[in-house]
C-alpha cells in the first residue's frame, strides 16, 4: 500500500515512509494531471491513500480521485468524522469536565465539613473532660465532713446519685447537702439524659418533692440545676 501525498511543495508518492517519486505543478487545476503522469509509469497497480494537505476544491479532488481509479489504482476509503459527530463528541466532552470541576467542588465542601466536625467533636471532649476534673474538685471540705459526720441515711443518697448519674449518662459539678435539701449542679449531652435522671430521682422513695431547673444550654449540651427535699 502507498501514499499518495498532495502538499503545496508538489506530489510524492510514497512507500514503506520513503519517498519513490514525485512530481511538481504550477497551478492547483495541474494537479489531477501530475497525478496521472506519475502513476502511469508503474506496472503494478496497487491500494493507495489519497492524502491532500492543501485546500483543493471539491472539483479538483473529485477528478483526482477518478484520475486515480482510471489507470487502475485503488483508493483505500478514510473514514471521517462528520461535523454532526464532532459536535457531539465536543459536546460530551465539554459536559465531562464541567461534571468533573462539580465533582471536585463537592469533594472539597465535604472535606471542610467533616474537618470542621472533627474540630467541634475535639471541643465537646475537651469541655466534658474539664467539667468532670471540675466536679471533682468542687466538693468543698465542709460538705464532705457533713455527709461523713451526719447521723443519717445520706449514703444511701450518694450511692442513688451515683447510680442514677451512671444510667442516665450525666455528670454532676457540685453536690450540697443542707438540713434536709440535696442541692445538684450539673450537665447533660442534650434533654433525653435529663429526662431519665428526672425519672430515676422521681421514683426514689426517700425523695419528698424535686425541683429542676435548666440553667443554660450551649450547643447540645444542658446545664442543670436540681433541688431534692429529704423525708
Amino acid at each position: 500500500m502507498k501514499i499518495l501525498e498532495i502538499n503545496d511543495r508538489g506530489i510524492k508518492l510514497i512507500e514503506d515512509g520513503e519517498v519513490i517519486n514525485q512530481g511538481l505543478f504550477n497551478e492547483k487545476e495541474d494537479i489531477p494531471f501530475e497525478v496521472k503522469d506519475l502513476l502511469s509509469i508503474y506496472d503494478n497497480v496497487d491500494i493507495i491513500v489519497l492524502k491532500i494537505l492543501i485546500s483543493l476544491d471539491e472539483d479538483i479532488q473529485s477528478e483526482i480521485k477518478n484520475v486515480v481509479e482510471e489507470i487502475g489504482w485503488k483508493l483505500k476509503k478514510v473514514n471521517k468524522i462528520s461535523k454532526k459527530v464532532k459536535y457531539i463528541l465536543i459536546l460530551l466532552t465539554s459536559l465531562e469536565l464541567v461534571l468533573c470541576g462539580v465533582i471536585f467542588f463537592k469533594s472539597s465542601v465535604f472535606r471542610d465539613e467533616i474537618f470542621e466536625l472533627k474540630k467541634e467533636n475535639m471541643n465537646y471532649r475537651k469541655v466534658i473532660t474539664e467539667f468532670d476534673q471540675k466536679m471533682n474538685l468542687e466538693i468543698d471540705d465542709n460538705d464532705m465532713n457533713i455527709i461523713f459526720f451526719e447521723k443519717s441515711n445520706l449514703s444511701e443518697y450518694l450511692i442513688f446519685l451515683s447510680e442514677v448519674s451512671r444510667k442516665s449518662d450525666v455528670k454532676y459539678q457540685k453536690i450540697q447537702y443542707i438540713d434536709k435539701k440535696i442541692k445538684i449542679e450539673g450537665f447533660g449531652k442534650d434533654m433525653k439524659n435529663i429526662s431519665k435522671l428526672k425519672k430515676f430521682i422521681s421514683g426514689f422513695k426517700d425523695i419528698d418533692n424535686s425541683k429542676f431547673d435548666f440553667v443554660r444550654k450551649e450547643g447540645e449540651i444542658l446545664y442543670f440545676l436540681i433541688e431534692l427535699e429529704r423525708k
